[in-house]
């Protein structure tokens, strides 16, 4: 089998799309979790978005007690939202909208390719 440029920068391009389809299916989960929890869209911004859905198929499962999922819980927590790198917020919210994704689609979000 040989390799020319022209098919390896379509199957770049591909993945690429693929990639970015999976994490705007990632997005709307956010965006979802957001609404749900009466909580402005802008608190979650697309780049993270992207990185982790980019990131998500390296996750590995730890079973820990669950995370408290009551509306009023997601909603203090995520009132005291700030943009330390340290504030796990988002990180709670991106990992419900990749599971979510894992339940629809069977894989998790950029687990078939290399970059978003």
């Amino acid at each position: 089998m040989t390799a020319d440029s022209q098919s390896f920068v379509a199957l770049q391009t591909l993945y690429r799309d693929k990639a970015a389809s999976d994490a705007q299916v990632v997005a709307e989960y956010v965006e979802g979790f957001l609404k749900k929890f009466s909580i402005p869209t802008e608190y979650v911004s697309r780049d993270l978005i992207n990185k982790f859905s980019k990131n998500s198929s390296f996750i590995r499962v730890l079973r820990t007690n669950p995370v408290e999922s009551s509306k009023e819980a997601m909603r203090e927590s995520l009132g005291t939202f700030s943009d330390e790198p340290d504030d796990l917020c988002h990180v709670v919210l991106l990992f419900r909208a990749c599971q979510e994704f894992l339940k629809a689609q069977g894989r998790w979000p950029g687990e078939e390719d290399g970059d978003i």
